[in-house]
């Protein structure tokens, strides 16, 4: 047994193949979807671990805003800034008592190490201040043109404290301008909160190697569980800008070649993010036991398929091979193979199929020996196909009152013709001629008829030079051309036109043949494609029996096709196979063969 062509080997090769490939990917996509589960889990998980903290920090932001709203209406506070030309006594005054209200506002705020300093417009500073700090610190911002304008509070991170309690600590501060009714600047409340104390809010998350940041809106971060991280750019550091956070960034980013998952949420009341940085390598110890499950599972399901599949070619392969030995001996001619299977499955069905082939095809074998011998009856009676006495009396009748009437020419013309016709029914045994010899017979035999009609027929015979050595049965055009002369153009009482036009078409070749006869209902184009017994004549073939030719040699893919309208003439179209000698003849008989077959 040749194991490489073997069909039970391919199909056993293509199951491991389709077991294993099944089983891999289905280990792939349980591992896609339970990675995809754990890592939704962590990103909830975190989630959660943001949304509480902004809590916790919108908490102490609220302090802030609380503290700087209850000074902004503090109307006591507002006098003091309106008082003009004080001196410096009453400037000294006004200090402590600005300073004695921001006092006793804070004791009735909840606040949290915050300092509170004012700055009014003229440039002095009420407050416990770094020594050396006055107004420039705060002209100096980047977002000072906005205070005078903006109704609202400015936050800014990052940046180092004035107040003495906040020196040199990173602070974020909390900014708003208090204005007359008159819309001039009368002071600026800066509330300082150390950033150590956001830091403590999200410092007890920090145990899962993420990193918690909060990002101004200019992208610099306030606080950051990597503590000299505090004050840098958050673009520079992770390359992601805060438009980015802005537009509602939750996504993956690669950093110093490890992934991080960014999960982030606006704090209230400010255009502020608190933003978590996870790495991805968390999953890892618990992805680490799914694979090794699902790499046995693999491996188990492999071999399973290994097994079932040699257990598969020996319960099929048995019954399979019998039936291949008795398939071959019925190619040898033995015909008395039968098959013998006792299992009731699909292959007795394909055991029973193939003892009623072996008898079918016995049947087949003598039916095919009948046709065989028809066929070479019907070309017998085709090569034997003789001119009708009834013709050969009317021609020579023609000729001898030509001859009283002194024409030689046409005498000529007419014996010439009935020669031609004579040499090729009578002289030539061969079934199969050329397309040009049978063109020059129906050429003759238009000049026979012409003549007897008293040369009121005209004819147009043309072929492409590619098809005229094609070979054709014998007399096959002739039947055609007598049925349009006789049927077509003689009730007419005018002139008439033969014309032939052969050419080469997709399927092989095709022959015209046209009048401008008085032409046919439909059903008379069916009765003359049917009726076998209606003869020629000139010879017993009529056009049934030309269409019976064709199909019983070529098939019937090919034949005769009739377009006729009364009054418009009649076109006859030959199909006919391509063939330019006996091989030719025979390659496309099997082709046909095997077509009709199918």
């Amino acid at each position: 047994m040749n194991w490489r062509k073997s069909i039970l080997v391919r199909v056993a090769v293509l199951f491991v193949l389709l077991g294993s490939v099944t089983a891999v990917s289905m280990g792939i996509i349980a591992y896609s979807f339970a990675k995809h589960a754990i890592a939704k889990n962590m990103y909830n998980a975190h989630k959660d671990v943001v949304w509480q903290l902004s809590k916790s920090i919108d908490f102490e932001v609220q302090k802030n805003l609380a503290i700087i709203t209850s000074l902004y209406y503090d109307e006591n506070l507002k006098k003091i800034f309106m008082e003009n030309n004080a001196s410096e006594y009453e400037m000294i005054q006004m200090e402590a008592r600005a300073v004695d209200i921001v006092r006793q506002t804070k004791n009735t705020q909840p606040l949290n190490n915050c300092n509170i300093i004012l700055f009014d417009a003229s440039g002095g500073v009420y407050g416990m201040v770094t020594e050396g700090t006055d107004f420039t610190w705060l002209e100096g911002k980047p977002y000072f043109s906005k205070l005078a304008s903006s109704r609202s509070i400015i936050w800014e991170g990052g940046s180092t404290g004035i107040g003495k309690n906040n020196e040199g600590r990173f602070i974020i501060s909390a900014i708003k301008a208090v204005k007359d009714k008159h819309g001039r600047v009368l002071y600026y409340i800066v509330a300082e909160t150390d950033e150590k104390v956001f830091f403590d809010l999200y410092k007890g998350t920090l145990n899962l190697n993420n990193t918690i940041c909060i990002v101004d809106e200019y992208g610099t971060i306030a606080s950051s569980s990597i503590r000299e991280q505090n004050g840098e750019s958050f673009s520079e550091q992770y390359g992601v800008t805060a438009e980015q956070l802005d537009s509602g960034l939750d996504r993956k980013v690669r950093l110093n070649s490890r992934d991080y998952m960014v999960l982030k949420k606006q704090i209230s009341g400010t255009n502020w993010w608190i933003v978590d940085m996870v790495p991805f390598k968390q999953m890892s110890e618990e992805v680490f036991w799914l694979r090794m499950v699902l790499g046995i599972f693999i491996l188990v399901m492999i071999v399973f398929t290994v097994v079932l599949t040699l257990m598969l070619m020996l319960y099929f392969g048995r019954p399979i091979n019998q039936l291949k030995h008795c398939m071959m001996q019925v190619t040898k001619g033995k015909f008395s193979e039968h098959m013998d299977y006792q299992r009731d499955d699909e292959i007795k069905v394909l055991a029973e199929g193939f003892n009623m082939m072996v008898e079918d095809l016995k049947i087949y074998m003598k039916d095919l020996v009948y046709q065989q011998q028809l066929l070479r009856n019907a070309e017998l009676k085709a090569m034997q196909a003789q001119i009708r006495p009834h013709f050969l009396y009317n021609t020579l009748e023609s000729i001898s009152y030509l001859a009283q009437m002194g024409e030689n020419s046409k005498i000529k013309v007419l014996a010439q013709s009935l020669i031609g016709l004579l040499r090729m029914t009578i002289g030539d045994i061969r079934s199969t001629i050329t397309l040009e010899e049978e063109l020059e017979g129906v050429r003759q035999y238009i000049n026979i008829q012409n003549i007897r009609y008293g040369n009121t027929l005209r004819e147009s015979i043309y072929a492409e030079p590619e098809i005229m050595e094609c070979k054709i049965l014998k007399l096959l055009l002739q039947p055609i051309v007598e049925n349009a002369i006789i049927h077509g153009i003689a009730p007419l009482s005018a002139s008439g036109i033969v014309m032939i036009y052969g050419k080469r078409d997709e399927d092989g070749i095709c022959i015209e043949i046209s009048d401008n006869g008085v032409g046919m209902e439909a059903g008379e184009v069916e009765r003359l494609l049917s009726d076998r017994k209606r003869e020629g004549n000139f010879s017993e073939i009529g056009i049934a029996n030309v269409q019976d030719r064709i199909q019983t040699l070529y098939g019937k893919k090919y034949g005769v096709a009739i377009f006729s309208q009364p009054g418009c003439g009649t076109t006859v179209e030959v199909h006919l196979p391509y063939i330019l000698s006996k091989g030719d003849e025979i390659k496309n008989e099997g082709k046909e063969t095997e077509d009709t077959d199918c």
